[in-house]
């Protein structure tokens, strides 16, 4: 509660295990729809507007094995919800070596279970302005390993609704993670969606059978 008040915030909720906390303001009703370990989902409806969504905020392990209970939980969330999703966090995995500096080369095994969720749950990344990298080990400069391992994702439904929706990697201050500020805005505007493809797949050893196949 100290917290809140501090933040100047009428609302708050933490997770079963405590390491996930959401606050907001009077200018929103939010009611829980699931709670675990790894991510808890809201119904989030702006009183003034009427406009309604879910959020699902994202702490996930890092290690892969317990990772997966948070993928089987996208999964299953995805199938009930209707509407707008947005899905925002700690995903502590990488979609690609592209997102990873220093350190062994990626293996792209260690993607595929996250980039299958992602394309089960069928949602996409949002993308971001700034620098790339959003978390770092700090071990001085040899040693130095960036990631970026935190990120919105969201439906389709949402890109409609919230067209114009920007992710900014803030300037890191005193953690080894970076803040992300999401802003949104509801537009009546047509926006162009563009194919994205994720190109972790090329890497994947039935790529070109898949293709050929289909």
């Amino acid at each position: 509660m100290n917290y809140m008040r501090q933040l100047g915030m009428e609302g708050c909720h933490s997770n079963s295990n405590n390491k996930i906390w959401t606050f907001w303001s009077n200018d929103f009703e939010v009611k829980v729809q699931d709670n675990s370990q790894q991510q808890v989902t809201f119904q989030v409806c702006h009183k003034d507007t009427n406009v309604m969504y879910h959020l699902t905020n994202v702490y996930a392990k890092c290690r892969t094995t317990l990772r997966k209970e948070l993928w089987t939980e996208l999964v299953t969330i995805s199938n009930r919800l209707n509407g707008p999703w947005a899905v925002v966090g700690d995903f502590n995995v990488i979609s690609d070596s592209t997102e990873k500096k220093g350190g062994r080369p990626h293996s792209a095994e260690k993607s595929l279970d996250f980039v299958s969720c992602l394309s089960d749950c069928g949602i996409e990344d949002a993308g971001y302005v700034g620098n790339i990298f959003t978390w770092c080990n700090n071990r001085g400069d040899s040693n130095t390993i960036w990631k970026r391992l935190d990120r919105l994702m969201y439906n389709s439904s949402r890109f409609d609704q919230f067209g114009k929706t920007t992710v900014t990697h803030l300037t890191n201050a005193c953690s080894d993670h970076v803040p992300v500020l999401v802003q949104s805005s509801v537009n009546s505007n047509n926006f162009v969606k563009y194919f994205r493809f994720l190109n972790i797949w090329t890497e994947h050893e039935d790529f070109l059978n898949c293709v050929r196949s289909s």
